[in-house]
């Protein structure tokens, strides 16, 4: 799995310096018209770092492209499975919404926020939450996240 993973990265890597280098920008010039950090620009092009949805998106833009067109024929690995028990069921409604590229694009879920959905316990055994309900719960996680 490891390795899959690293591959993922260094071809999505690759992909970035490529178009970034045809677009004759610099690494500061990418990050300075994506609203990111150098440093983080520096650590996807190594394949040492993952970006998250809205960090890719915004890339994808200055570099003229898609966020799909970036991850084309990549099959990343669900990077979270260390701070997640995979003995543990996932929900099928939440399962739905991983699946879901353009939901996980257009709510902009992070890797922190999809651990925690996939956290989520219930005493009763039999209860089936729905895609709603884990929506409804990213929202007030950000809600929390925003007023402490």
């Amino acid at each position: 799995m490891e390795k899959s993973k690293n591959k993922d990265r260094l071809i999505l890597a690759q992909r970035i310096r490529q178009l970034r280098e045809q677009l004759g920008l610099s690494q500061q010039d990418l990050a300075d018209q994506a609203g990111l950090s150098r440093v983080h620009i520096s650590g996807l092009e190594r394949g040492v770092s993952s970006p998250a949805v809205e960090s890719l998106i915004r890339i994808a833009k200055v570099l003229q492209t898609t966020a799909g067109e970036l991850l084309k024929d990549i099959e990343f690995t669900d990077e979270q499975t260390v701070e997640y028990e995979p003995t543990k069921p996932i929900y099928p409604a939440l399962q739905e919404l991983l699946n879901d590229t353009e939901a996980l694009m257009l709510y902009n879920i992070t890797p922190q926020e999809i651990a925690i959905l996939k956290s989520i316990r219930f005493q009763n055994k039999n209860y089936e939450p729905t895609r709603q309900f884990f929506l409804d719960t990213l929202l007030d996680i950000r809600r929390r996240k925003n007023t402490s």
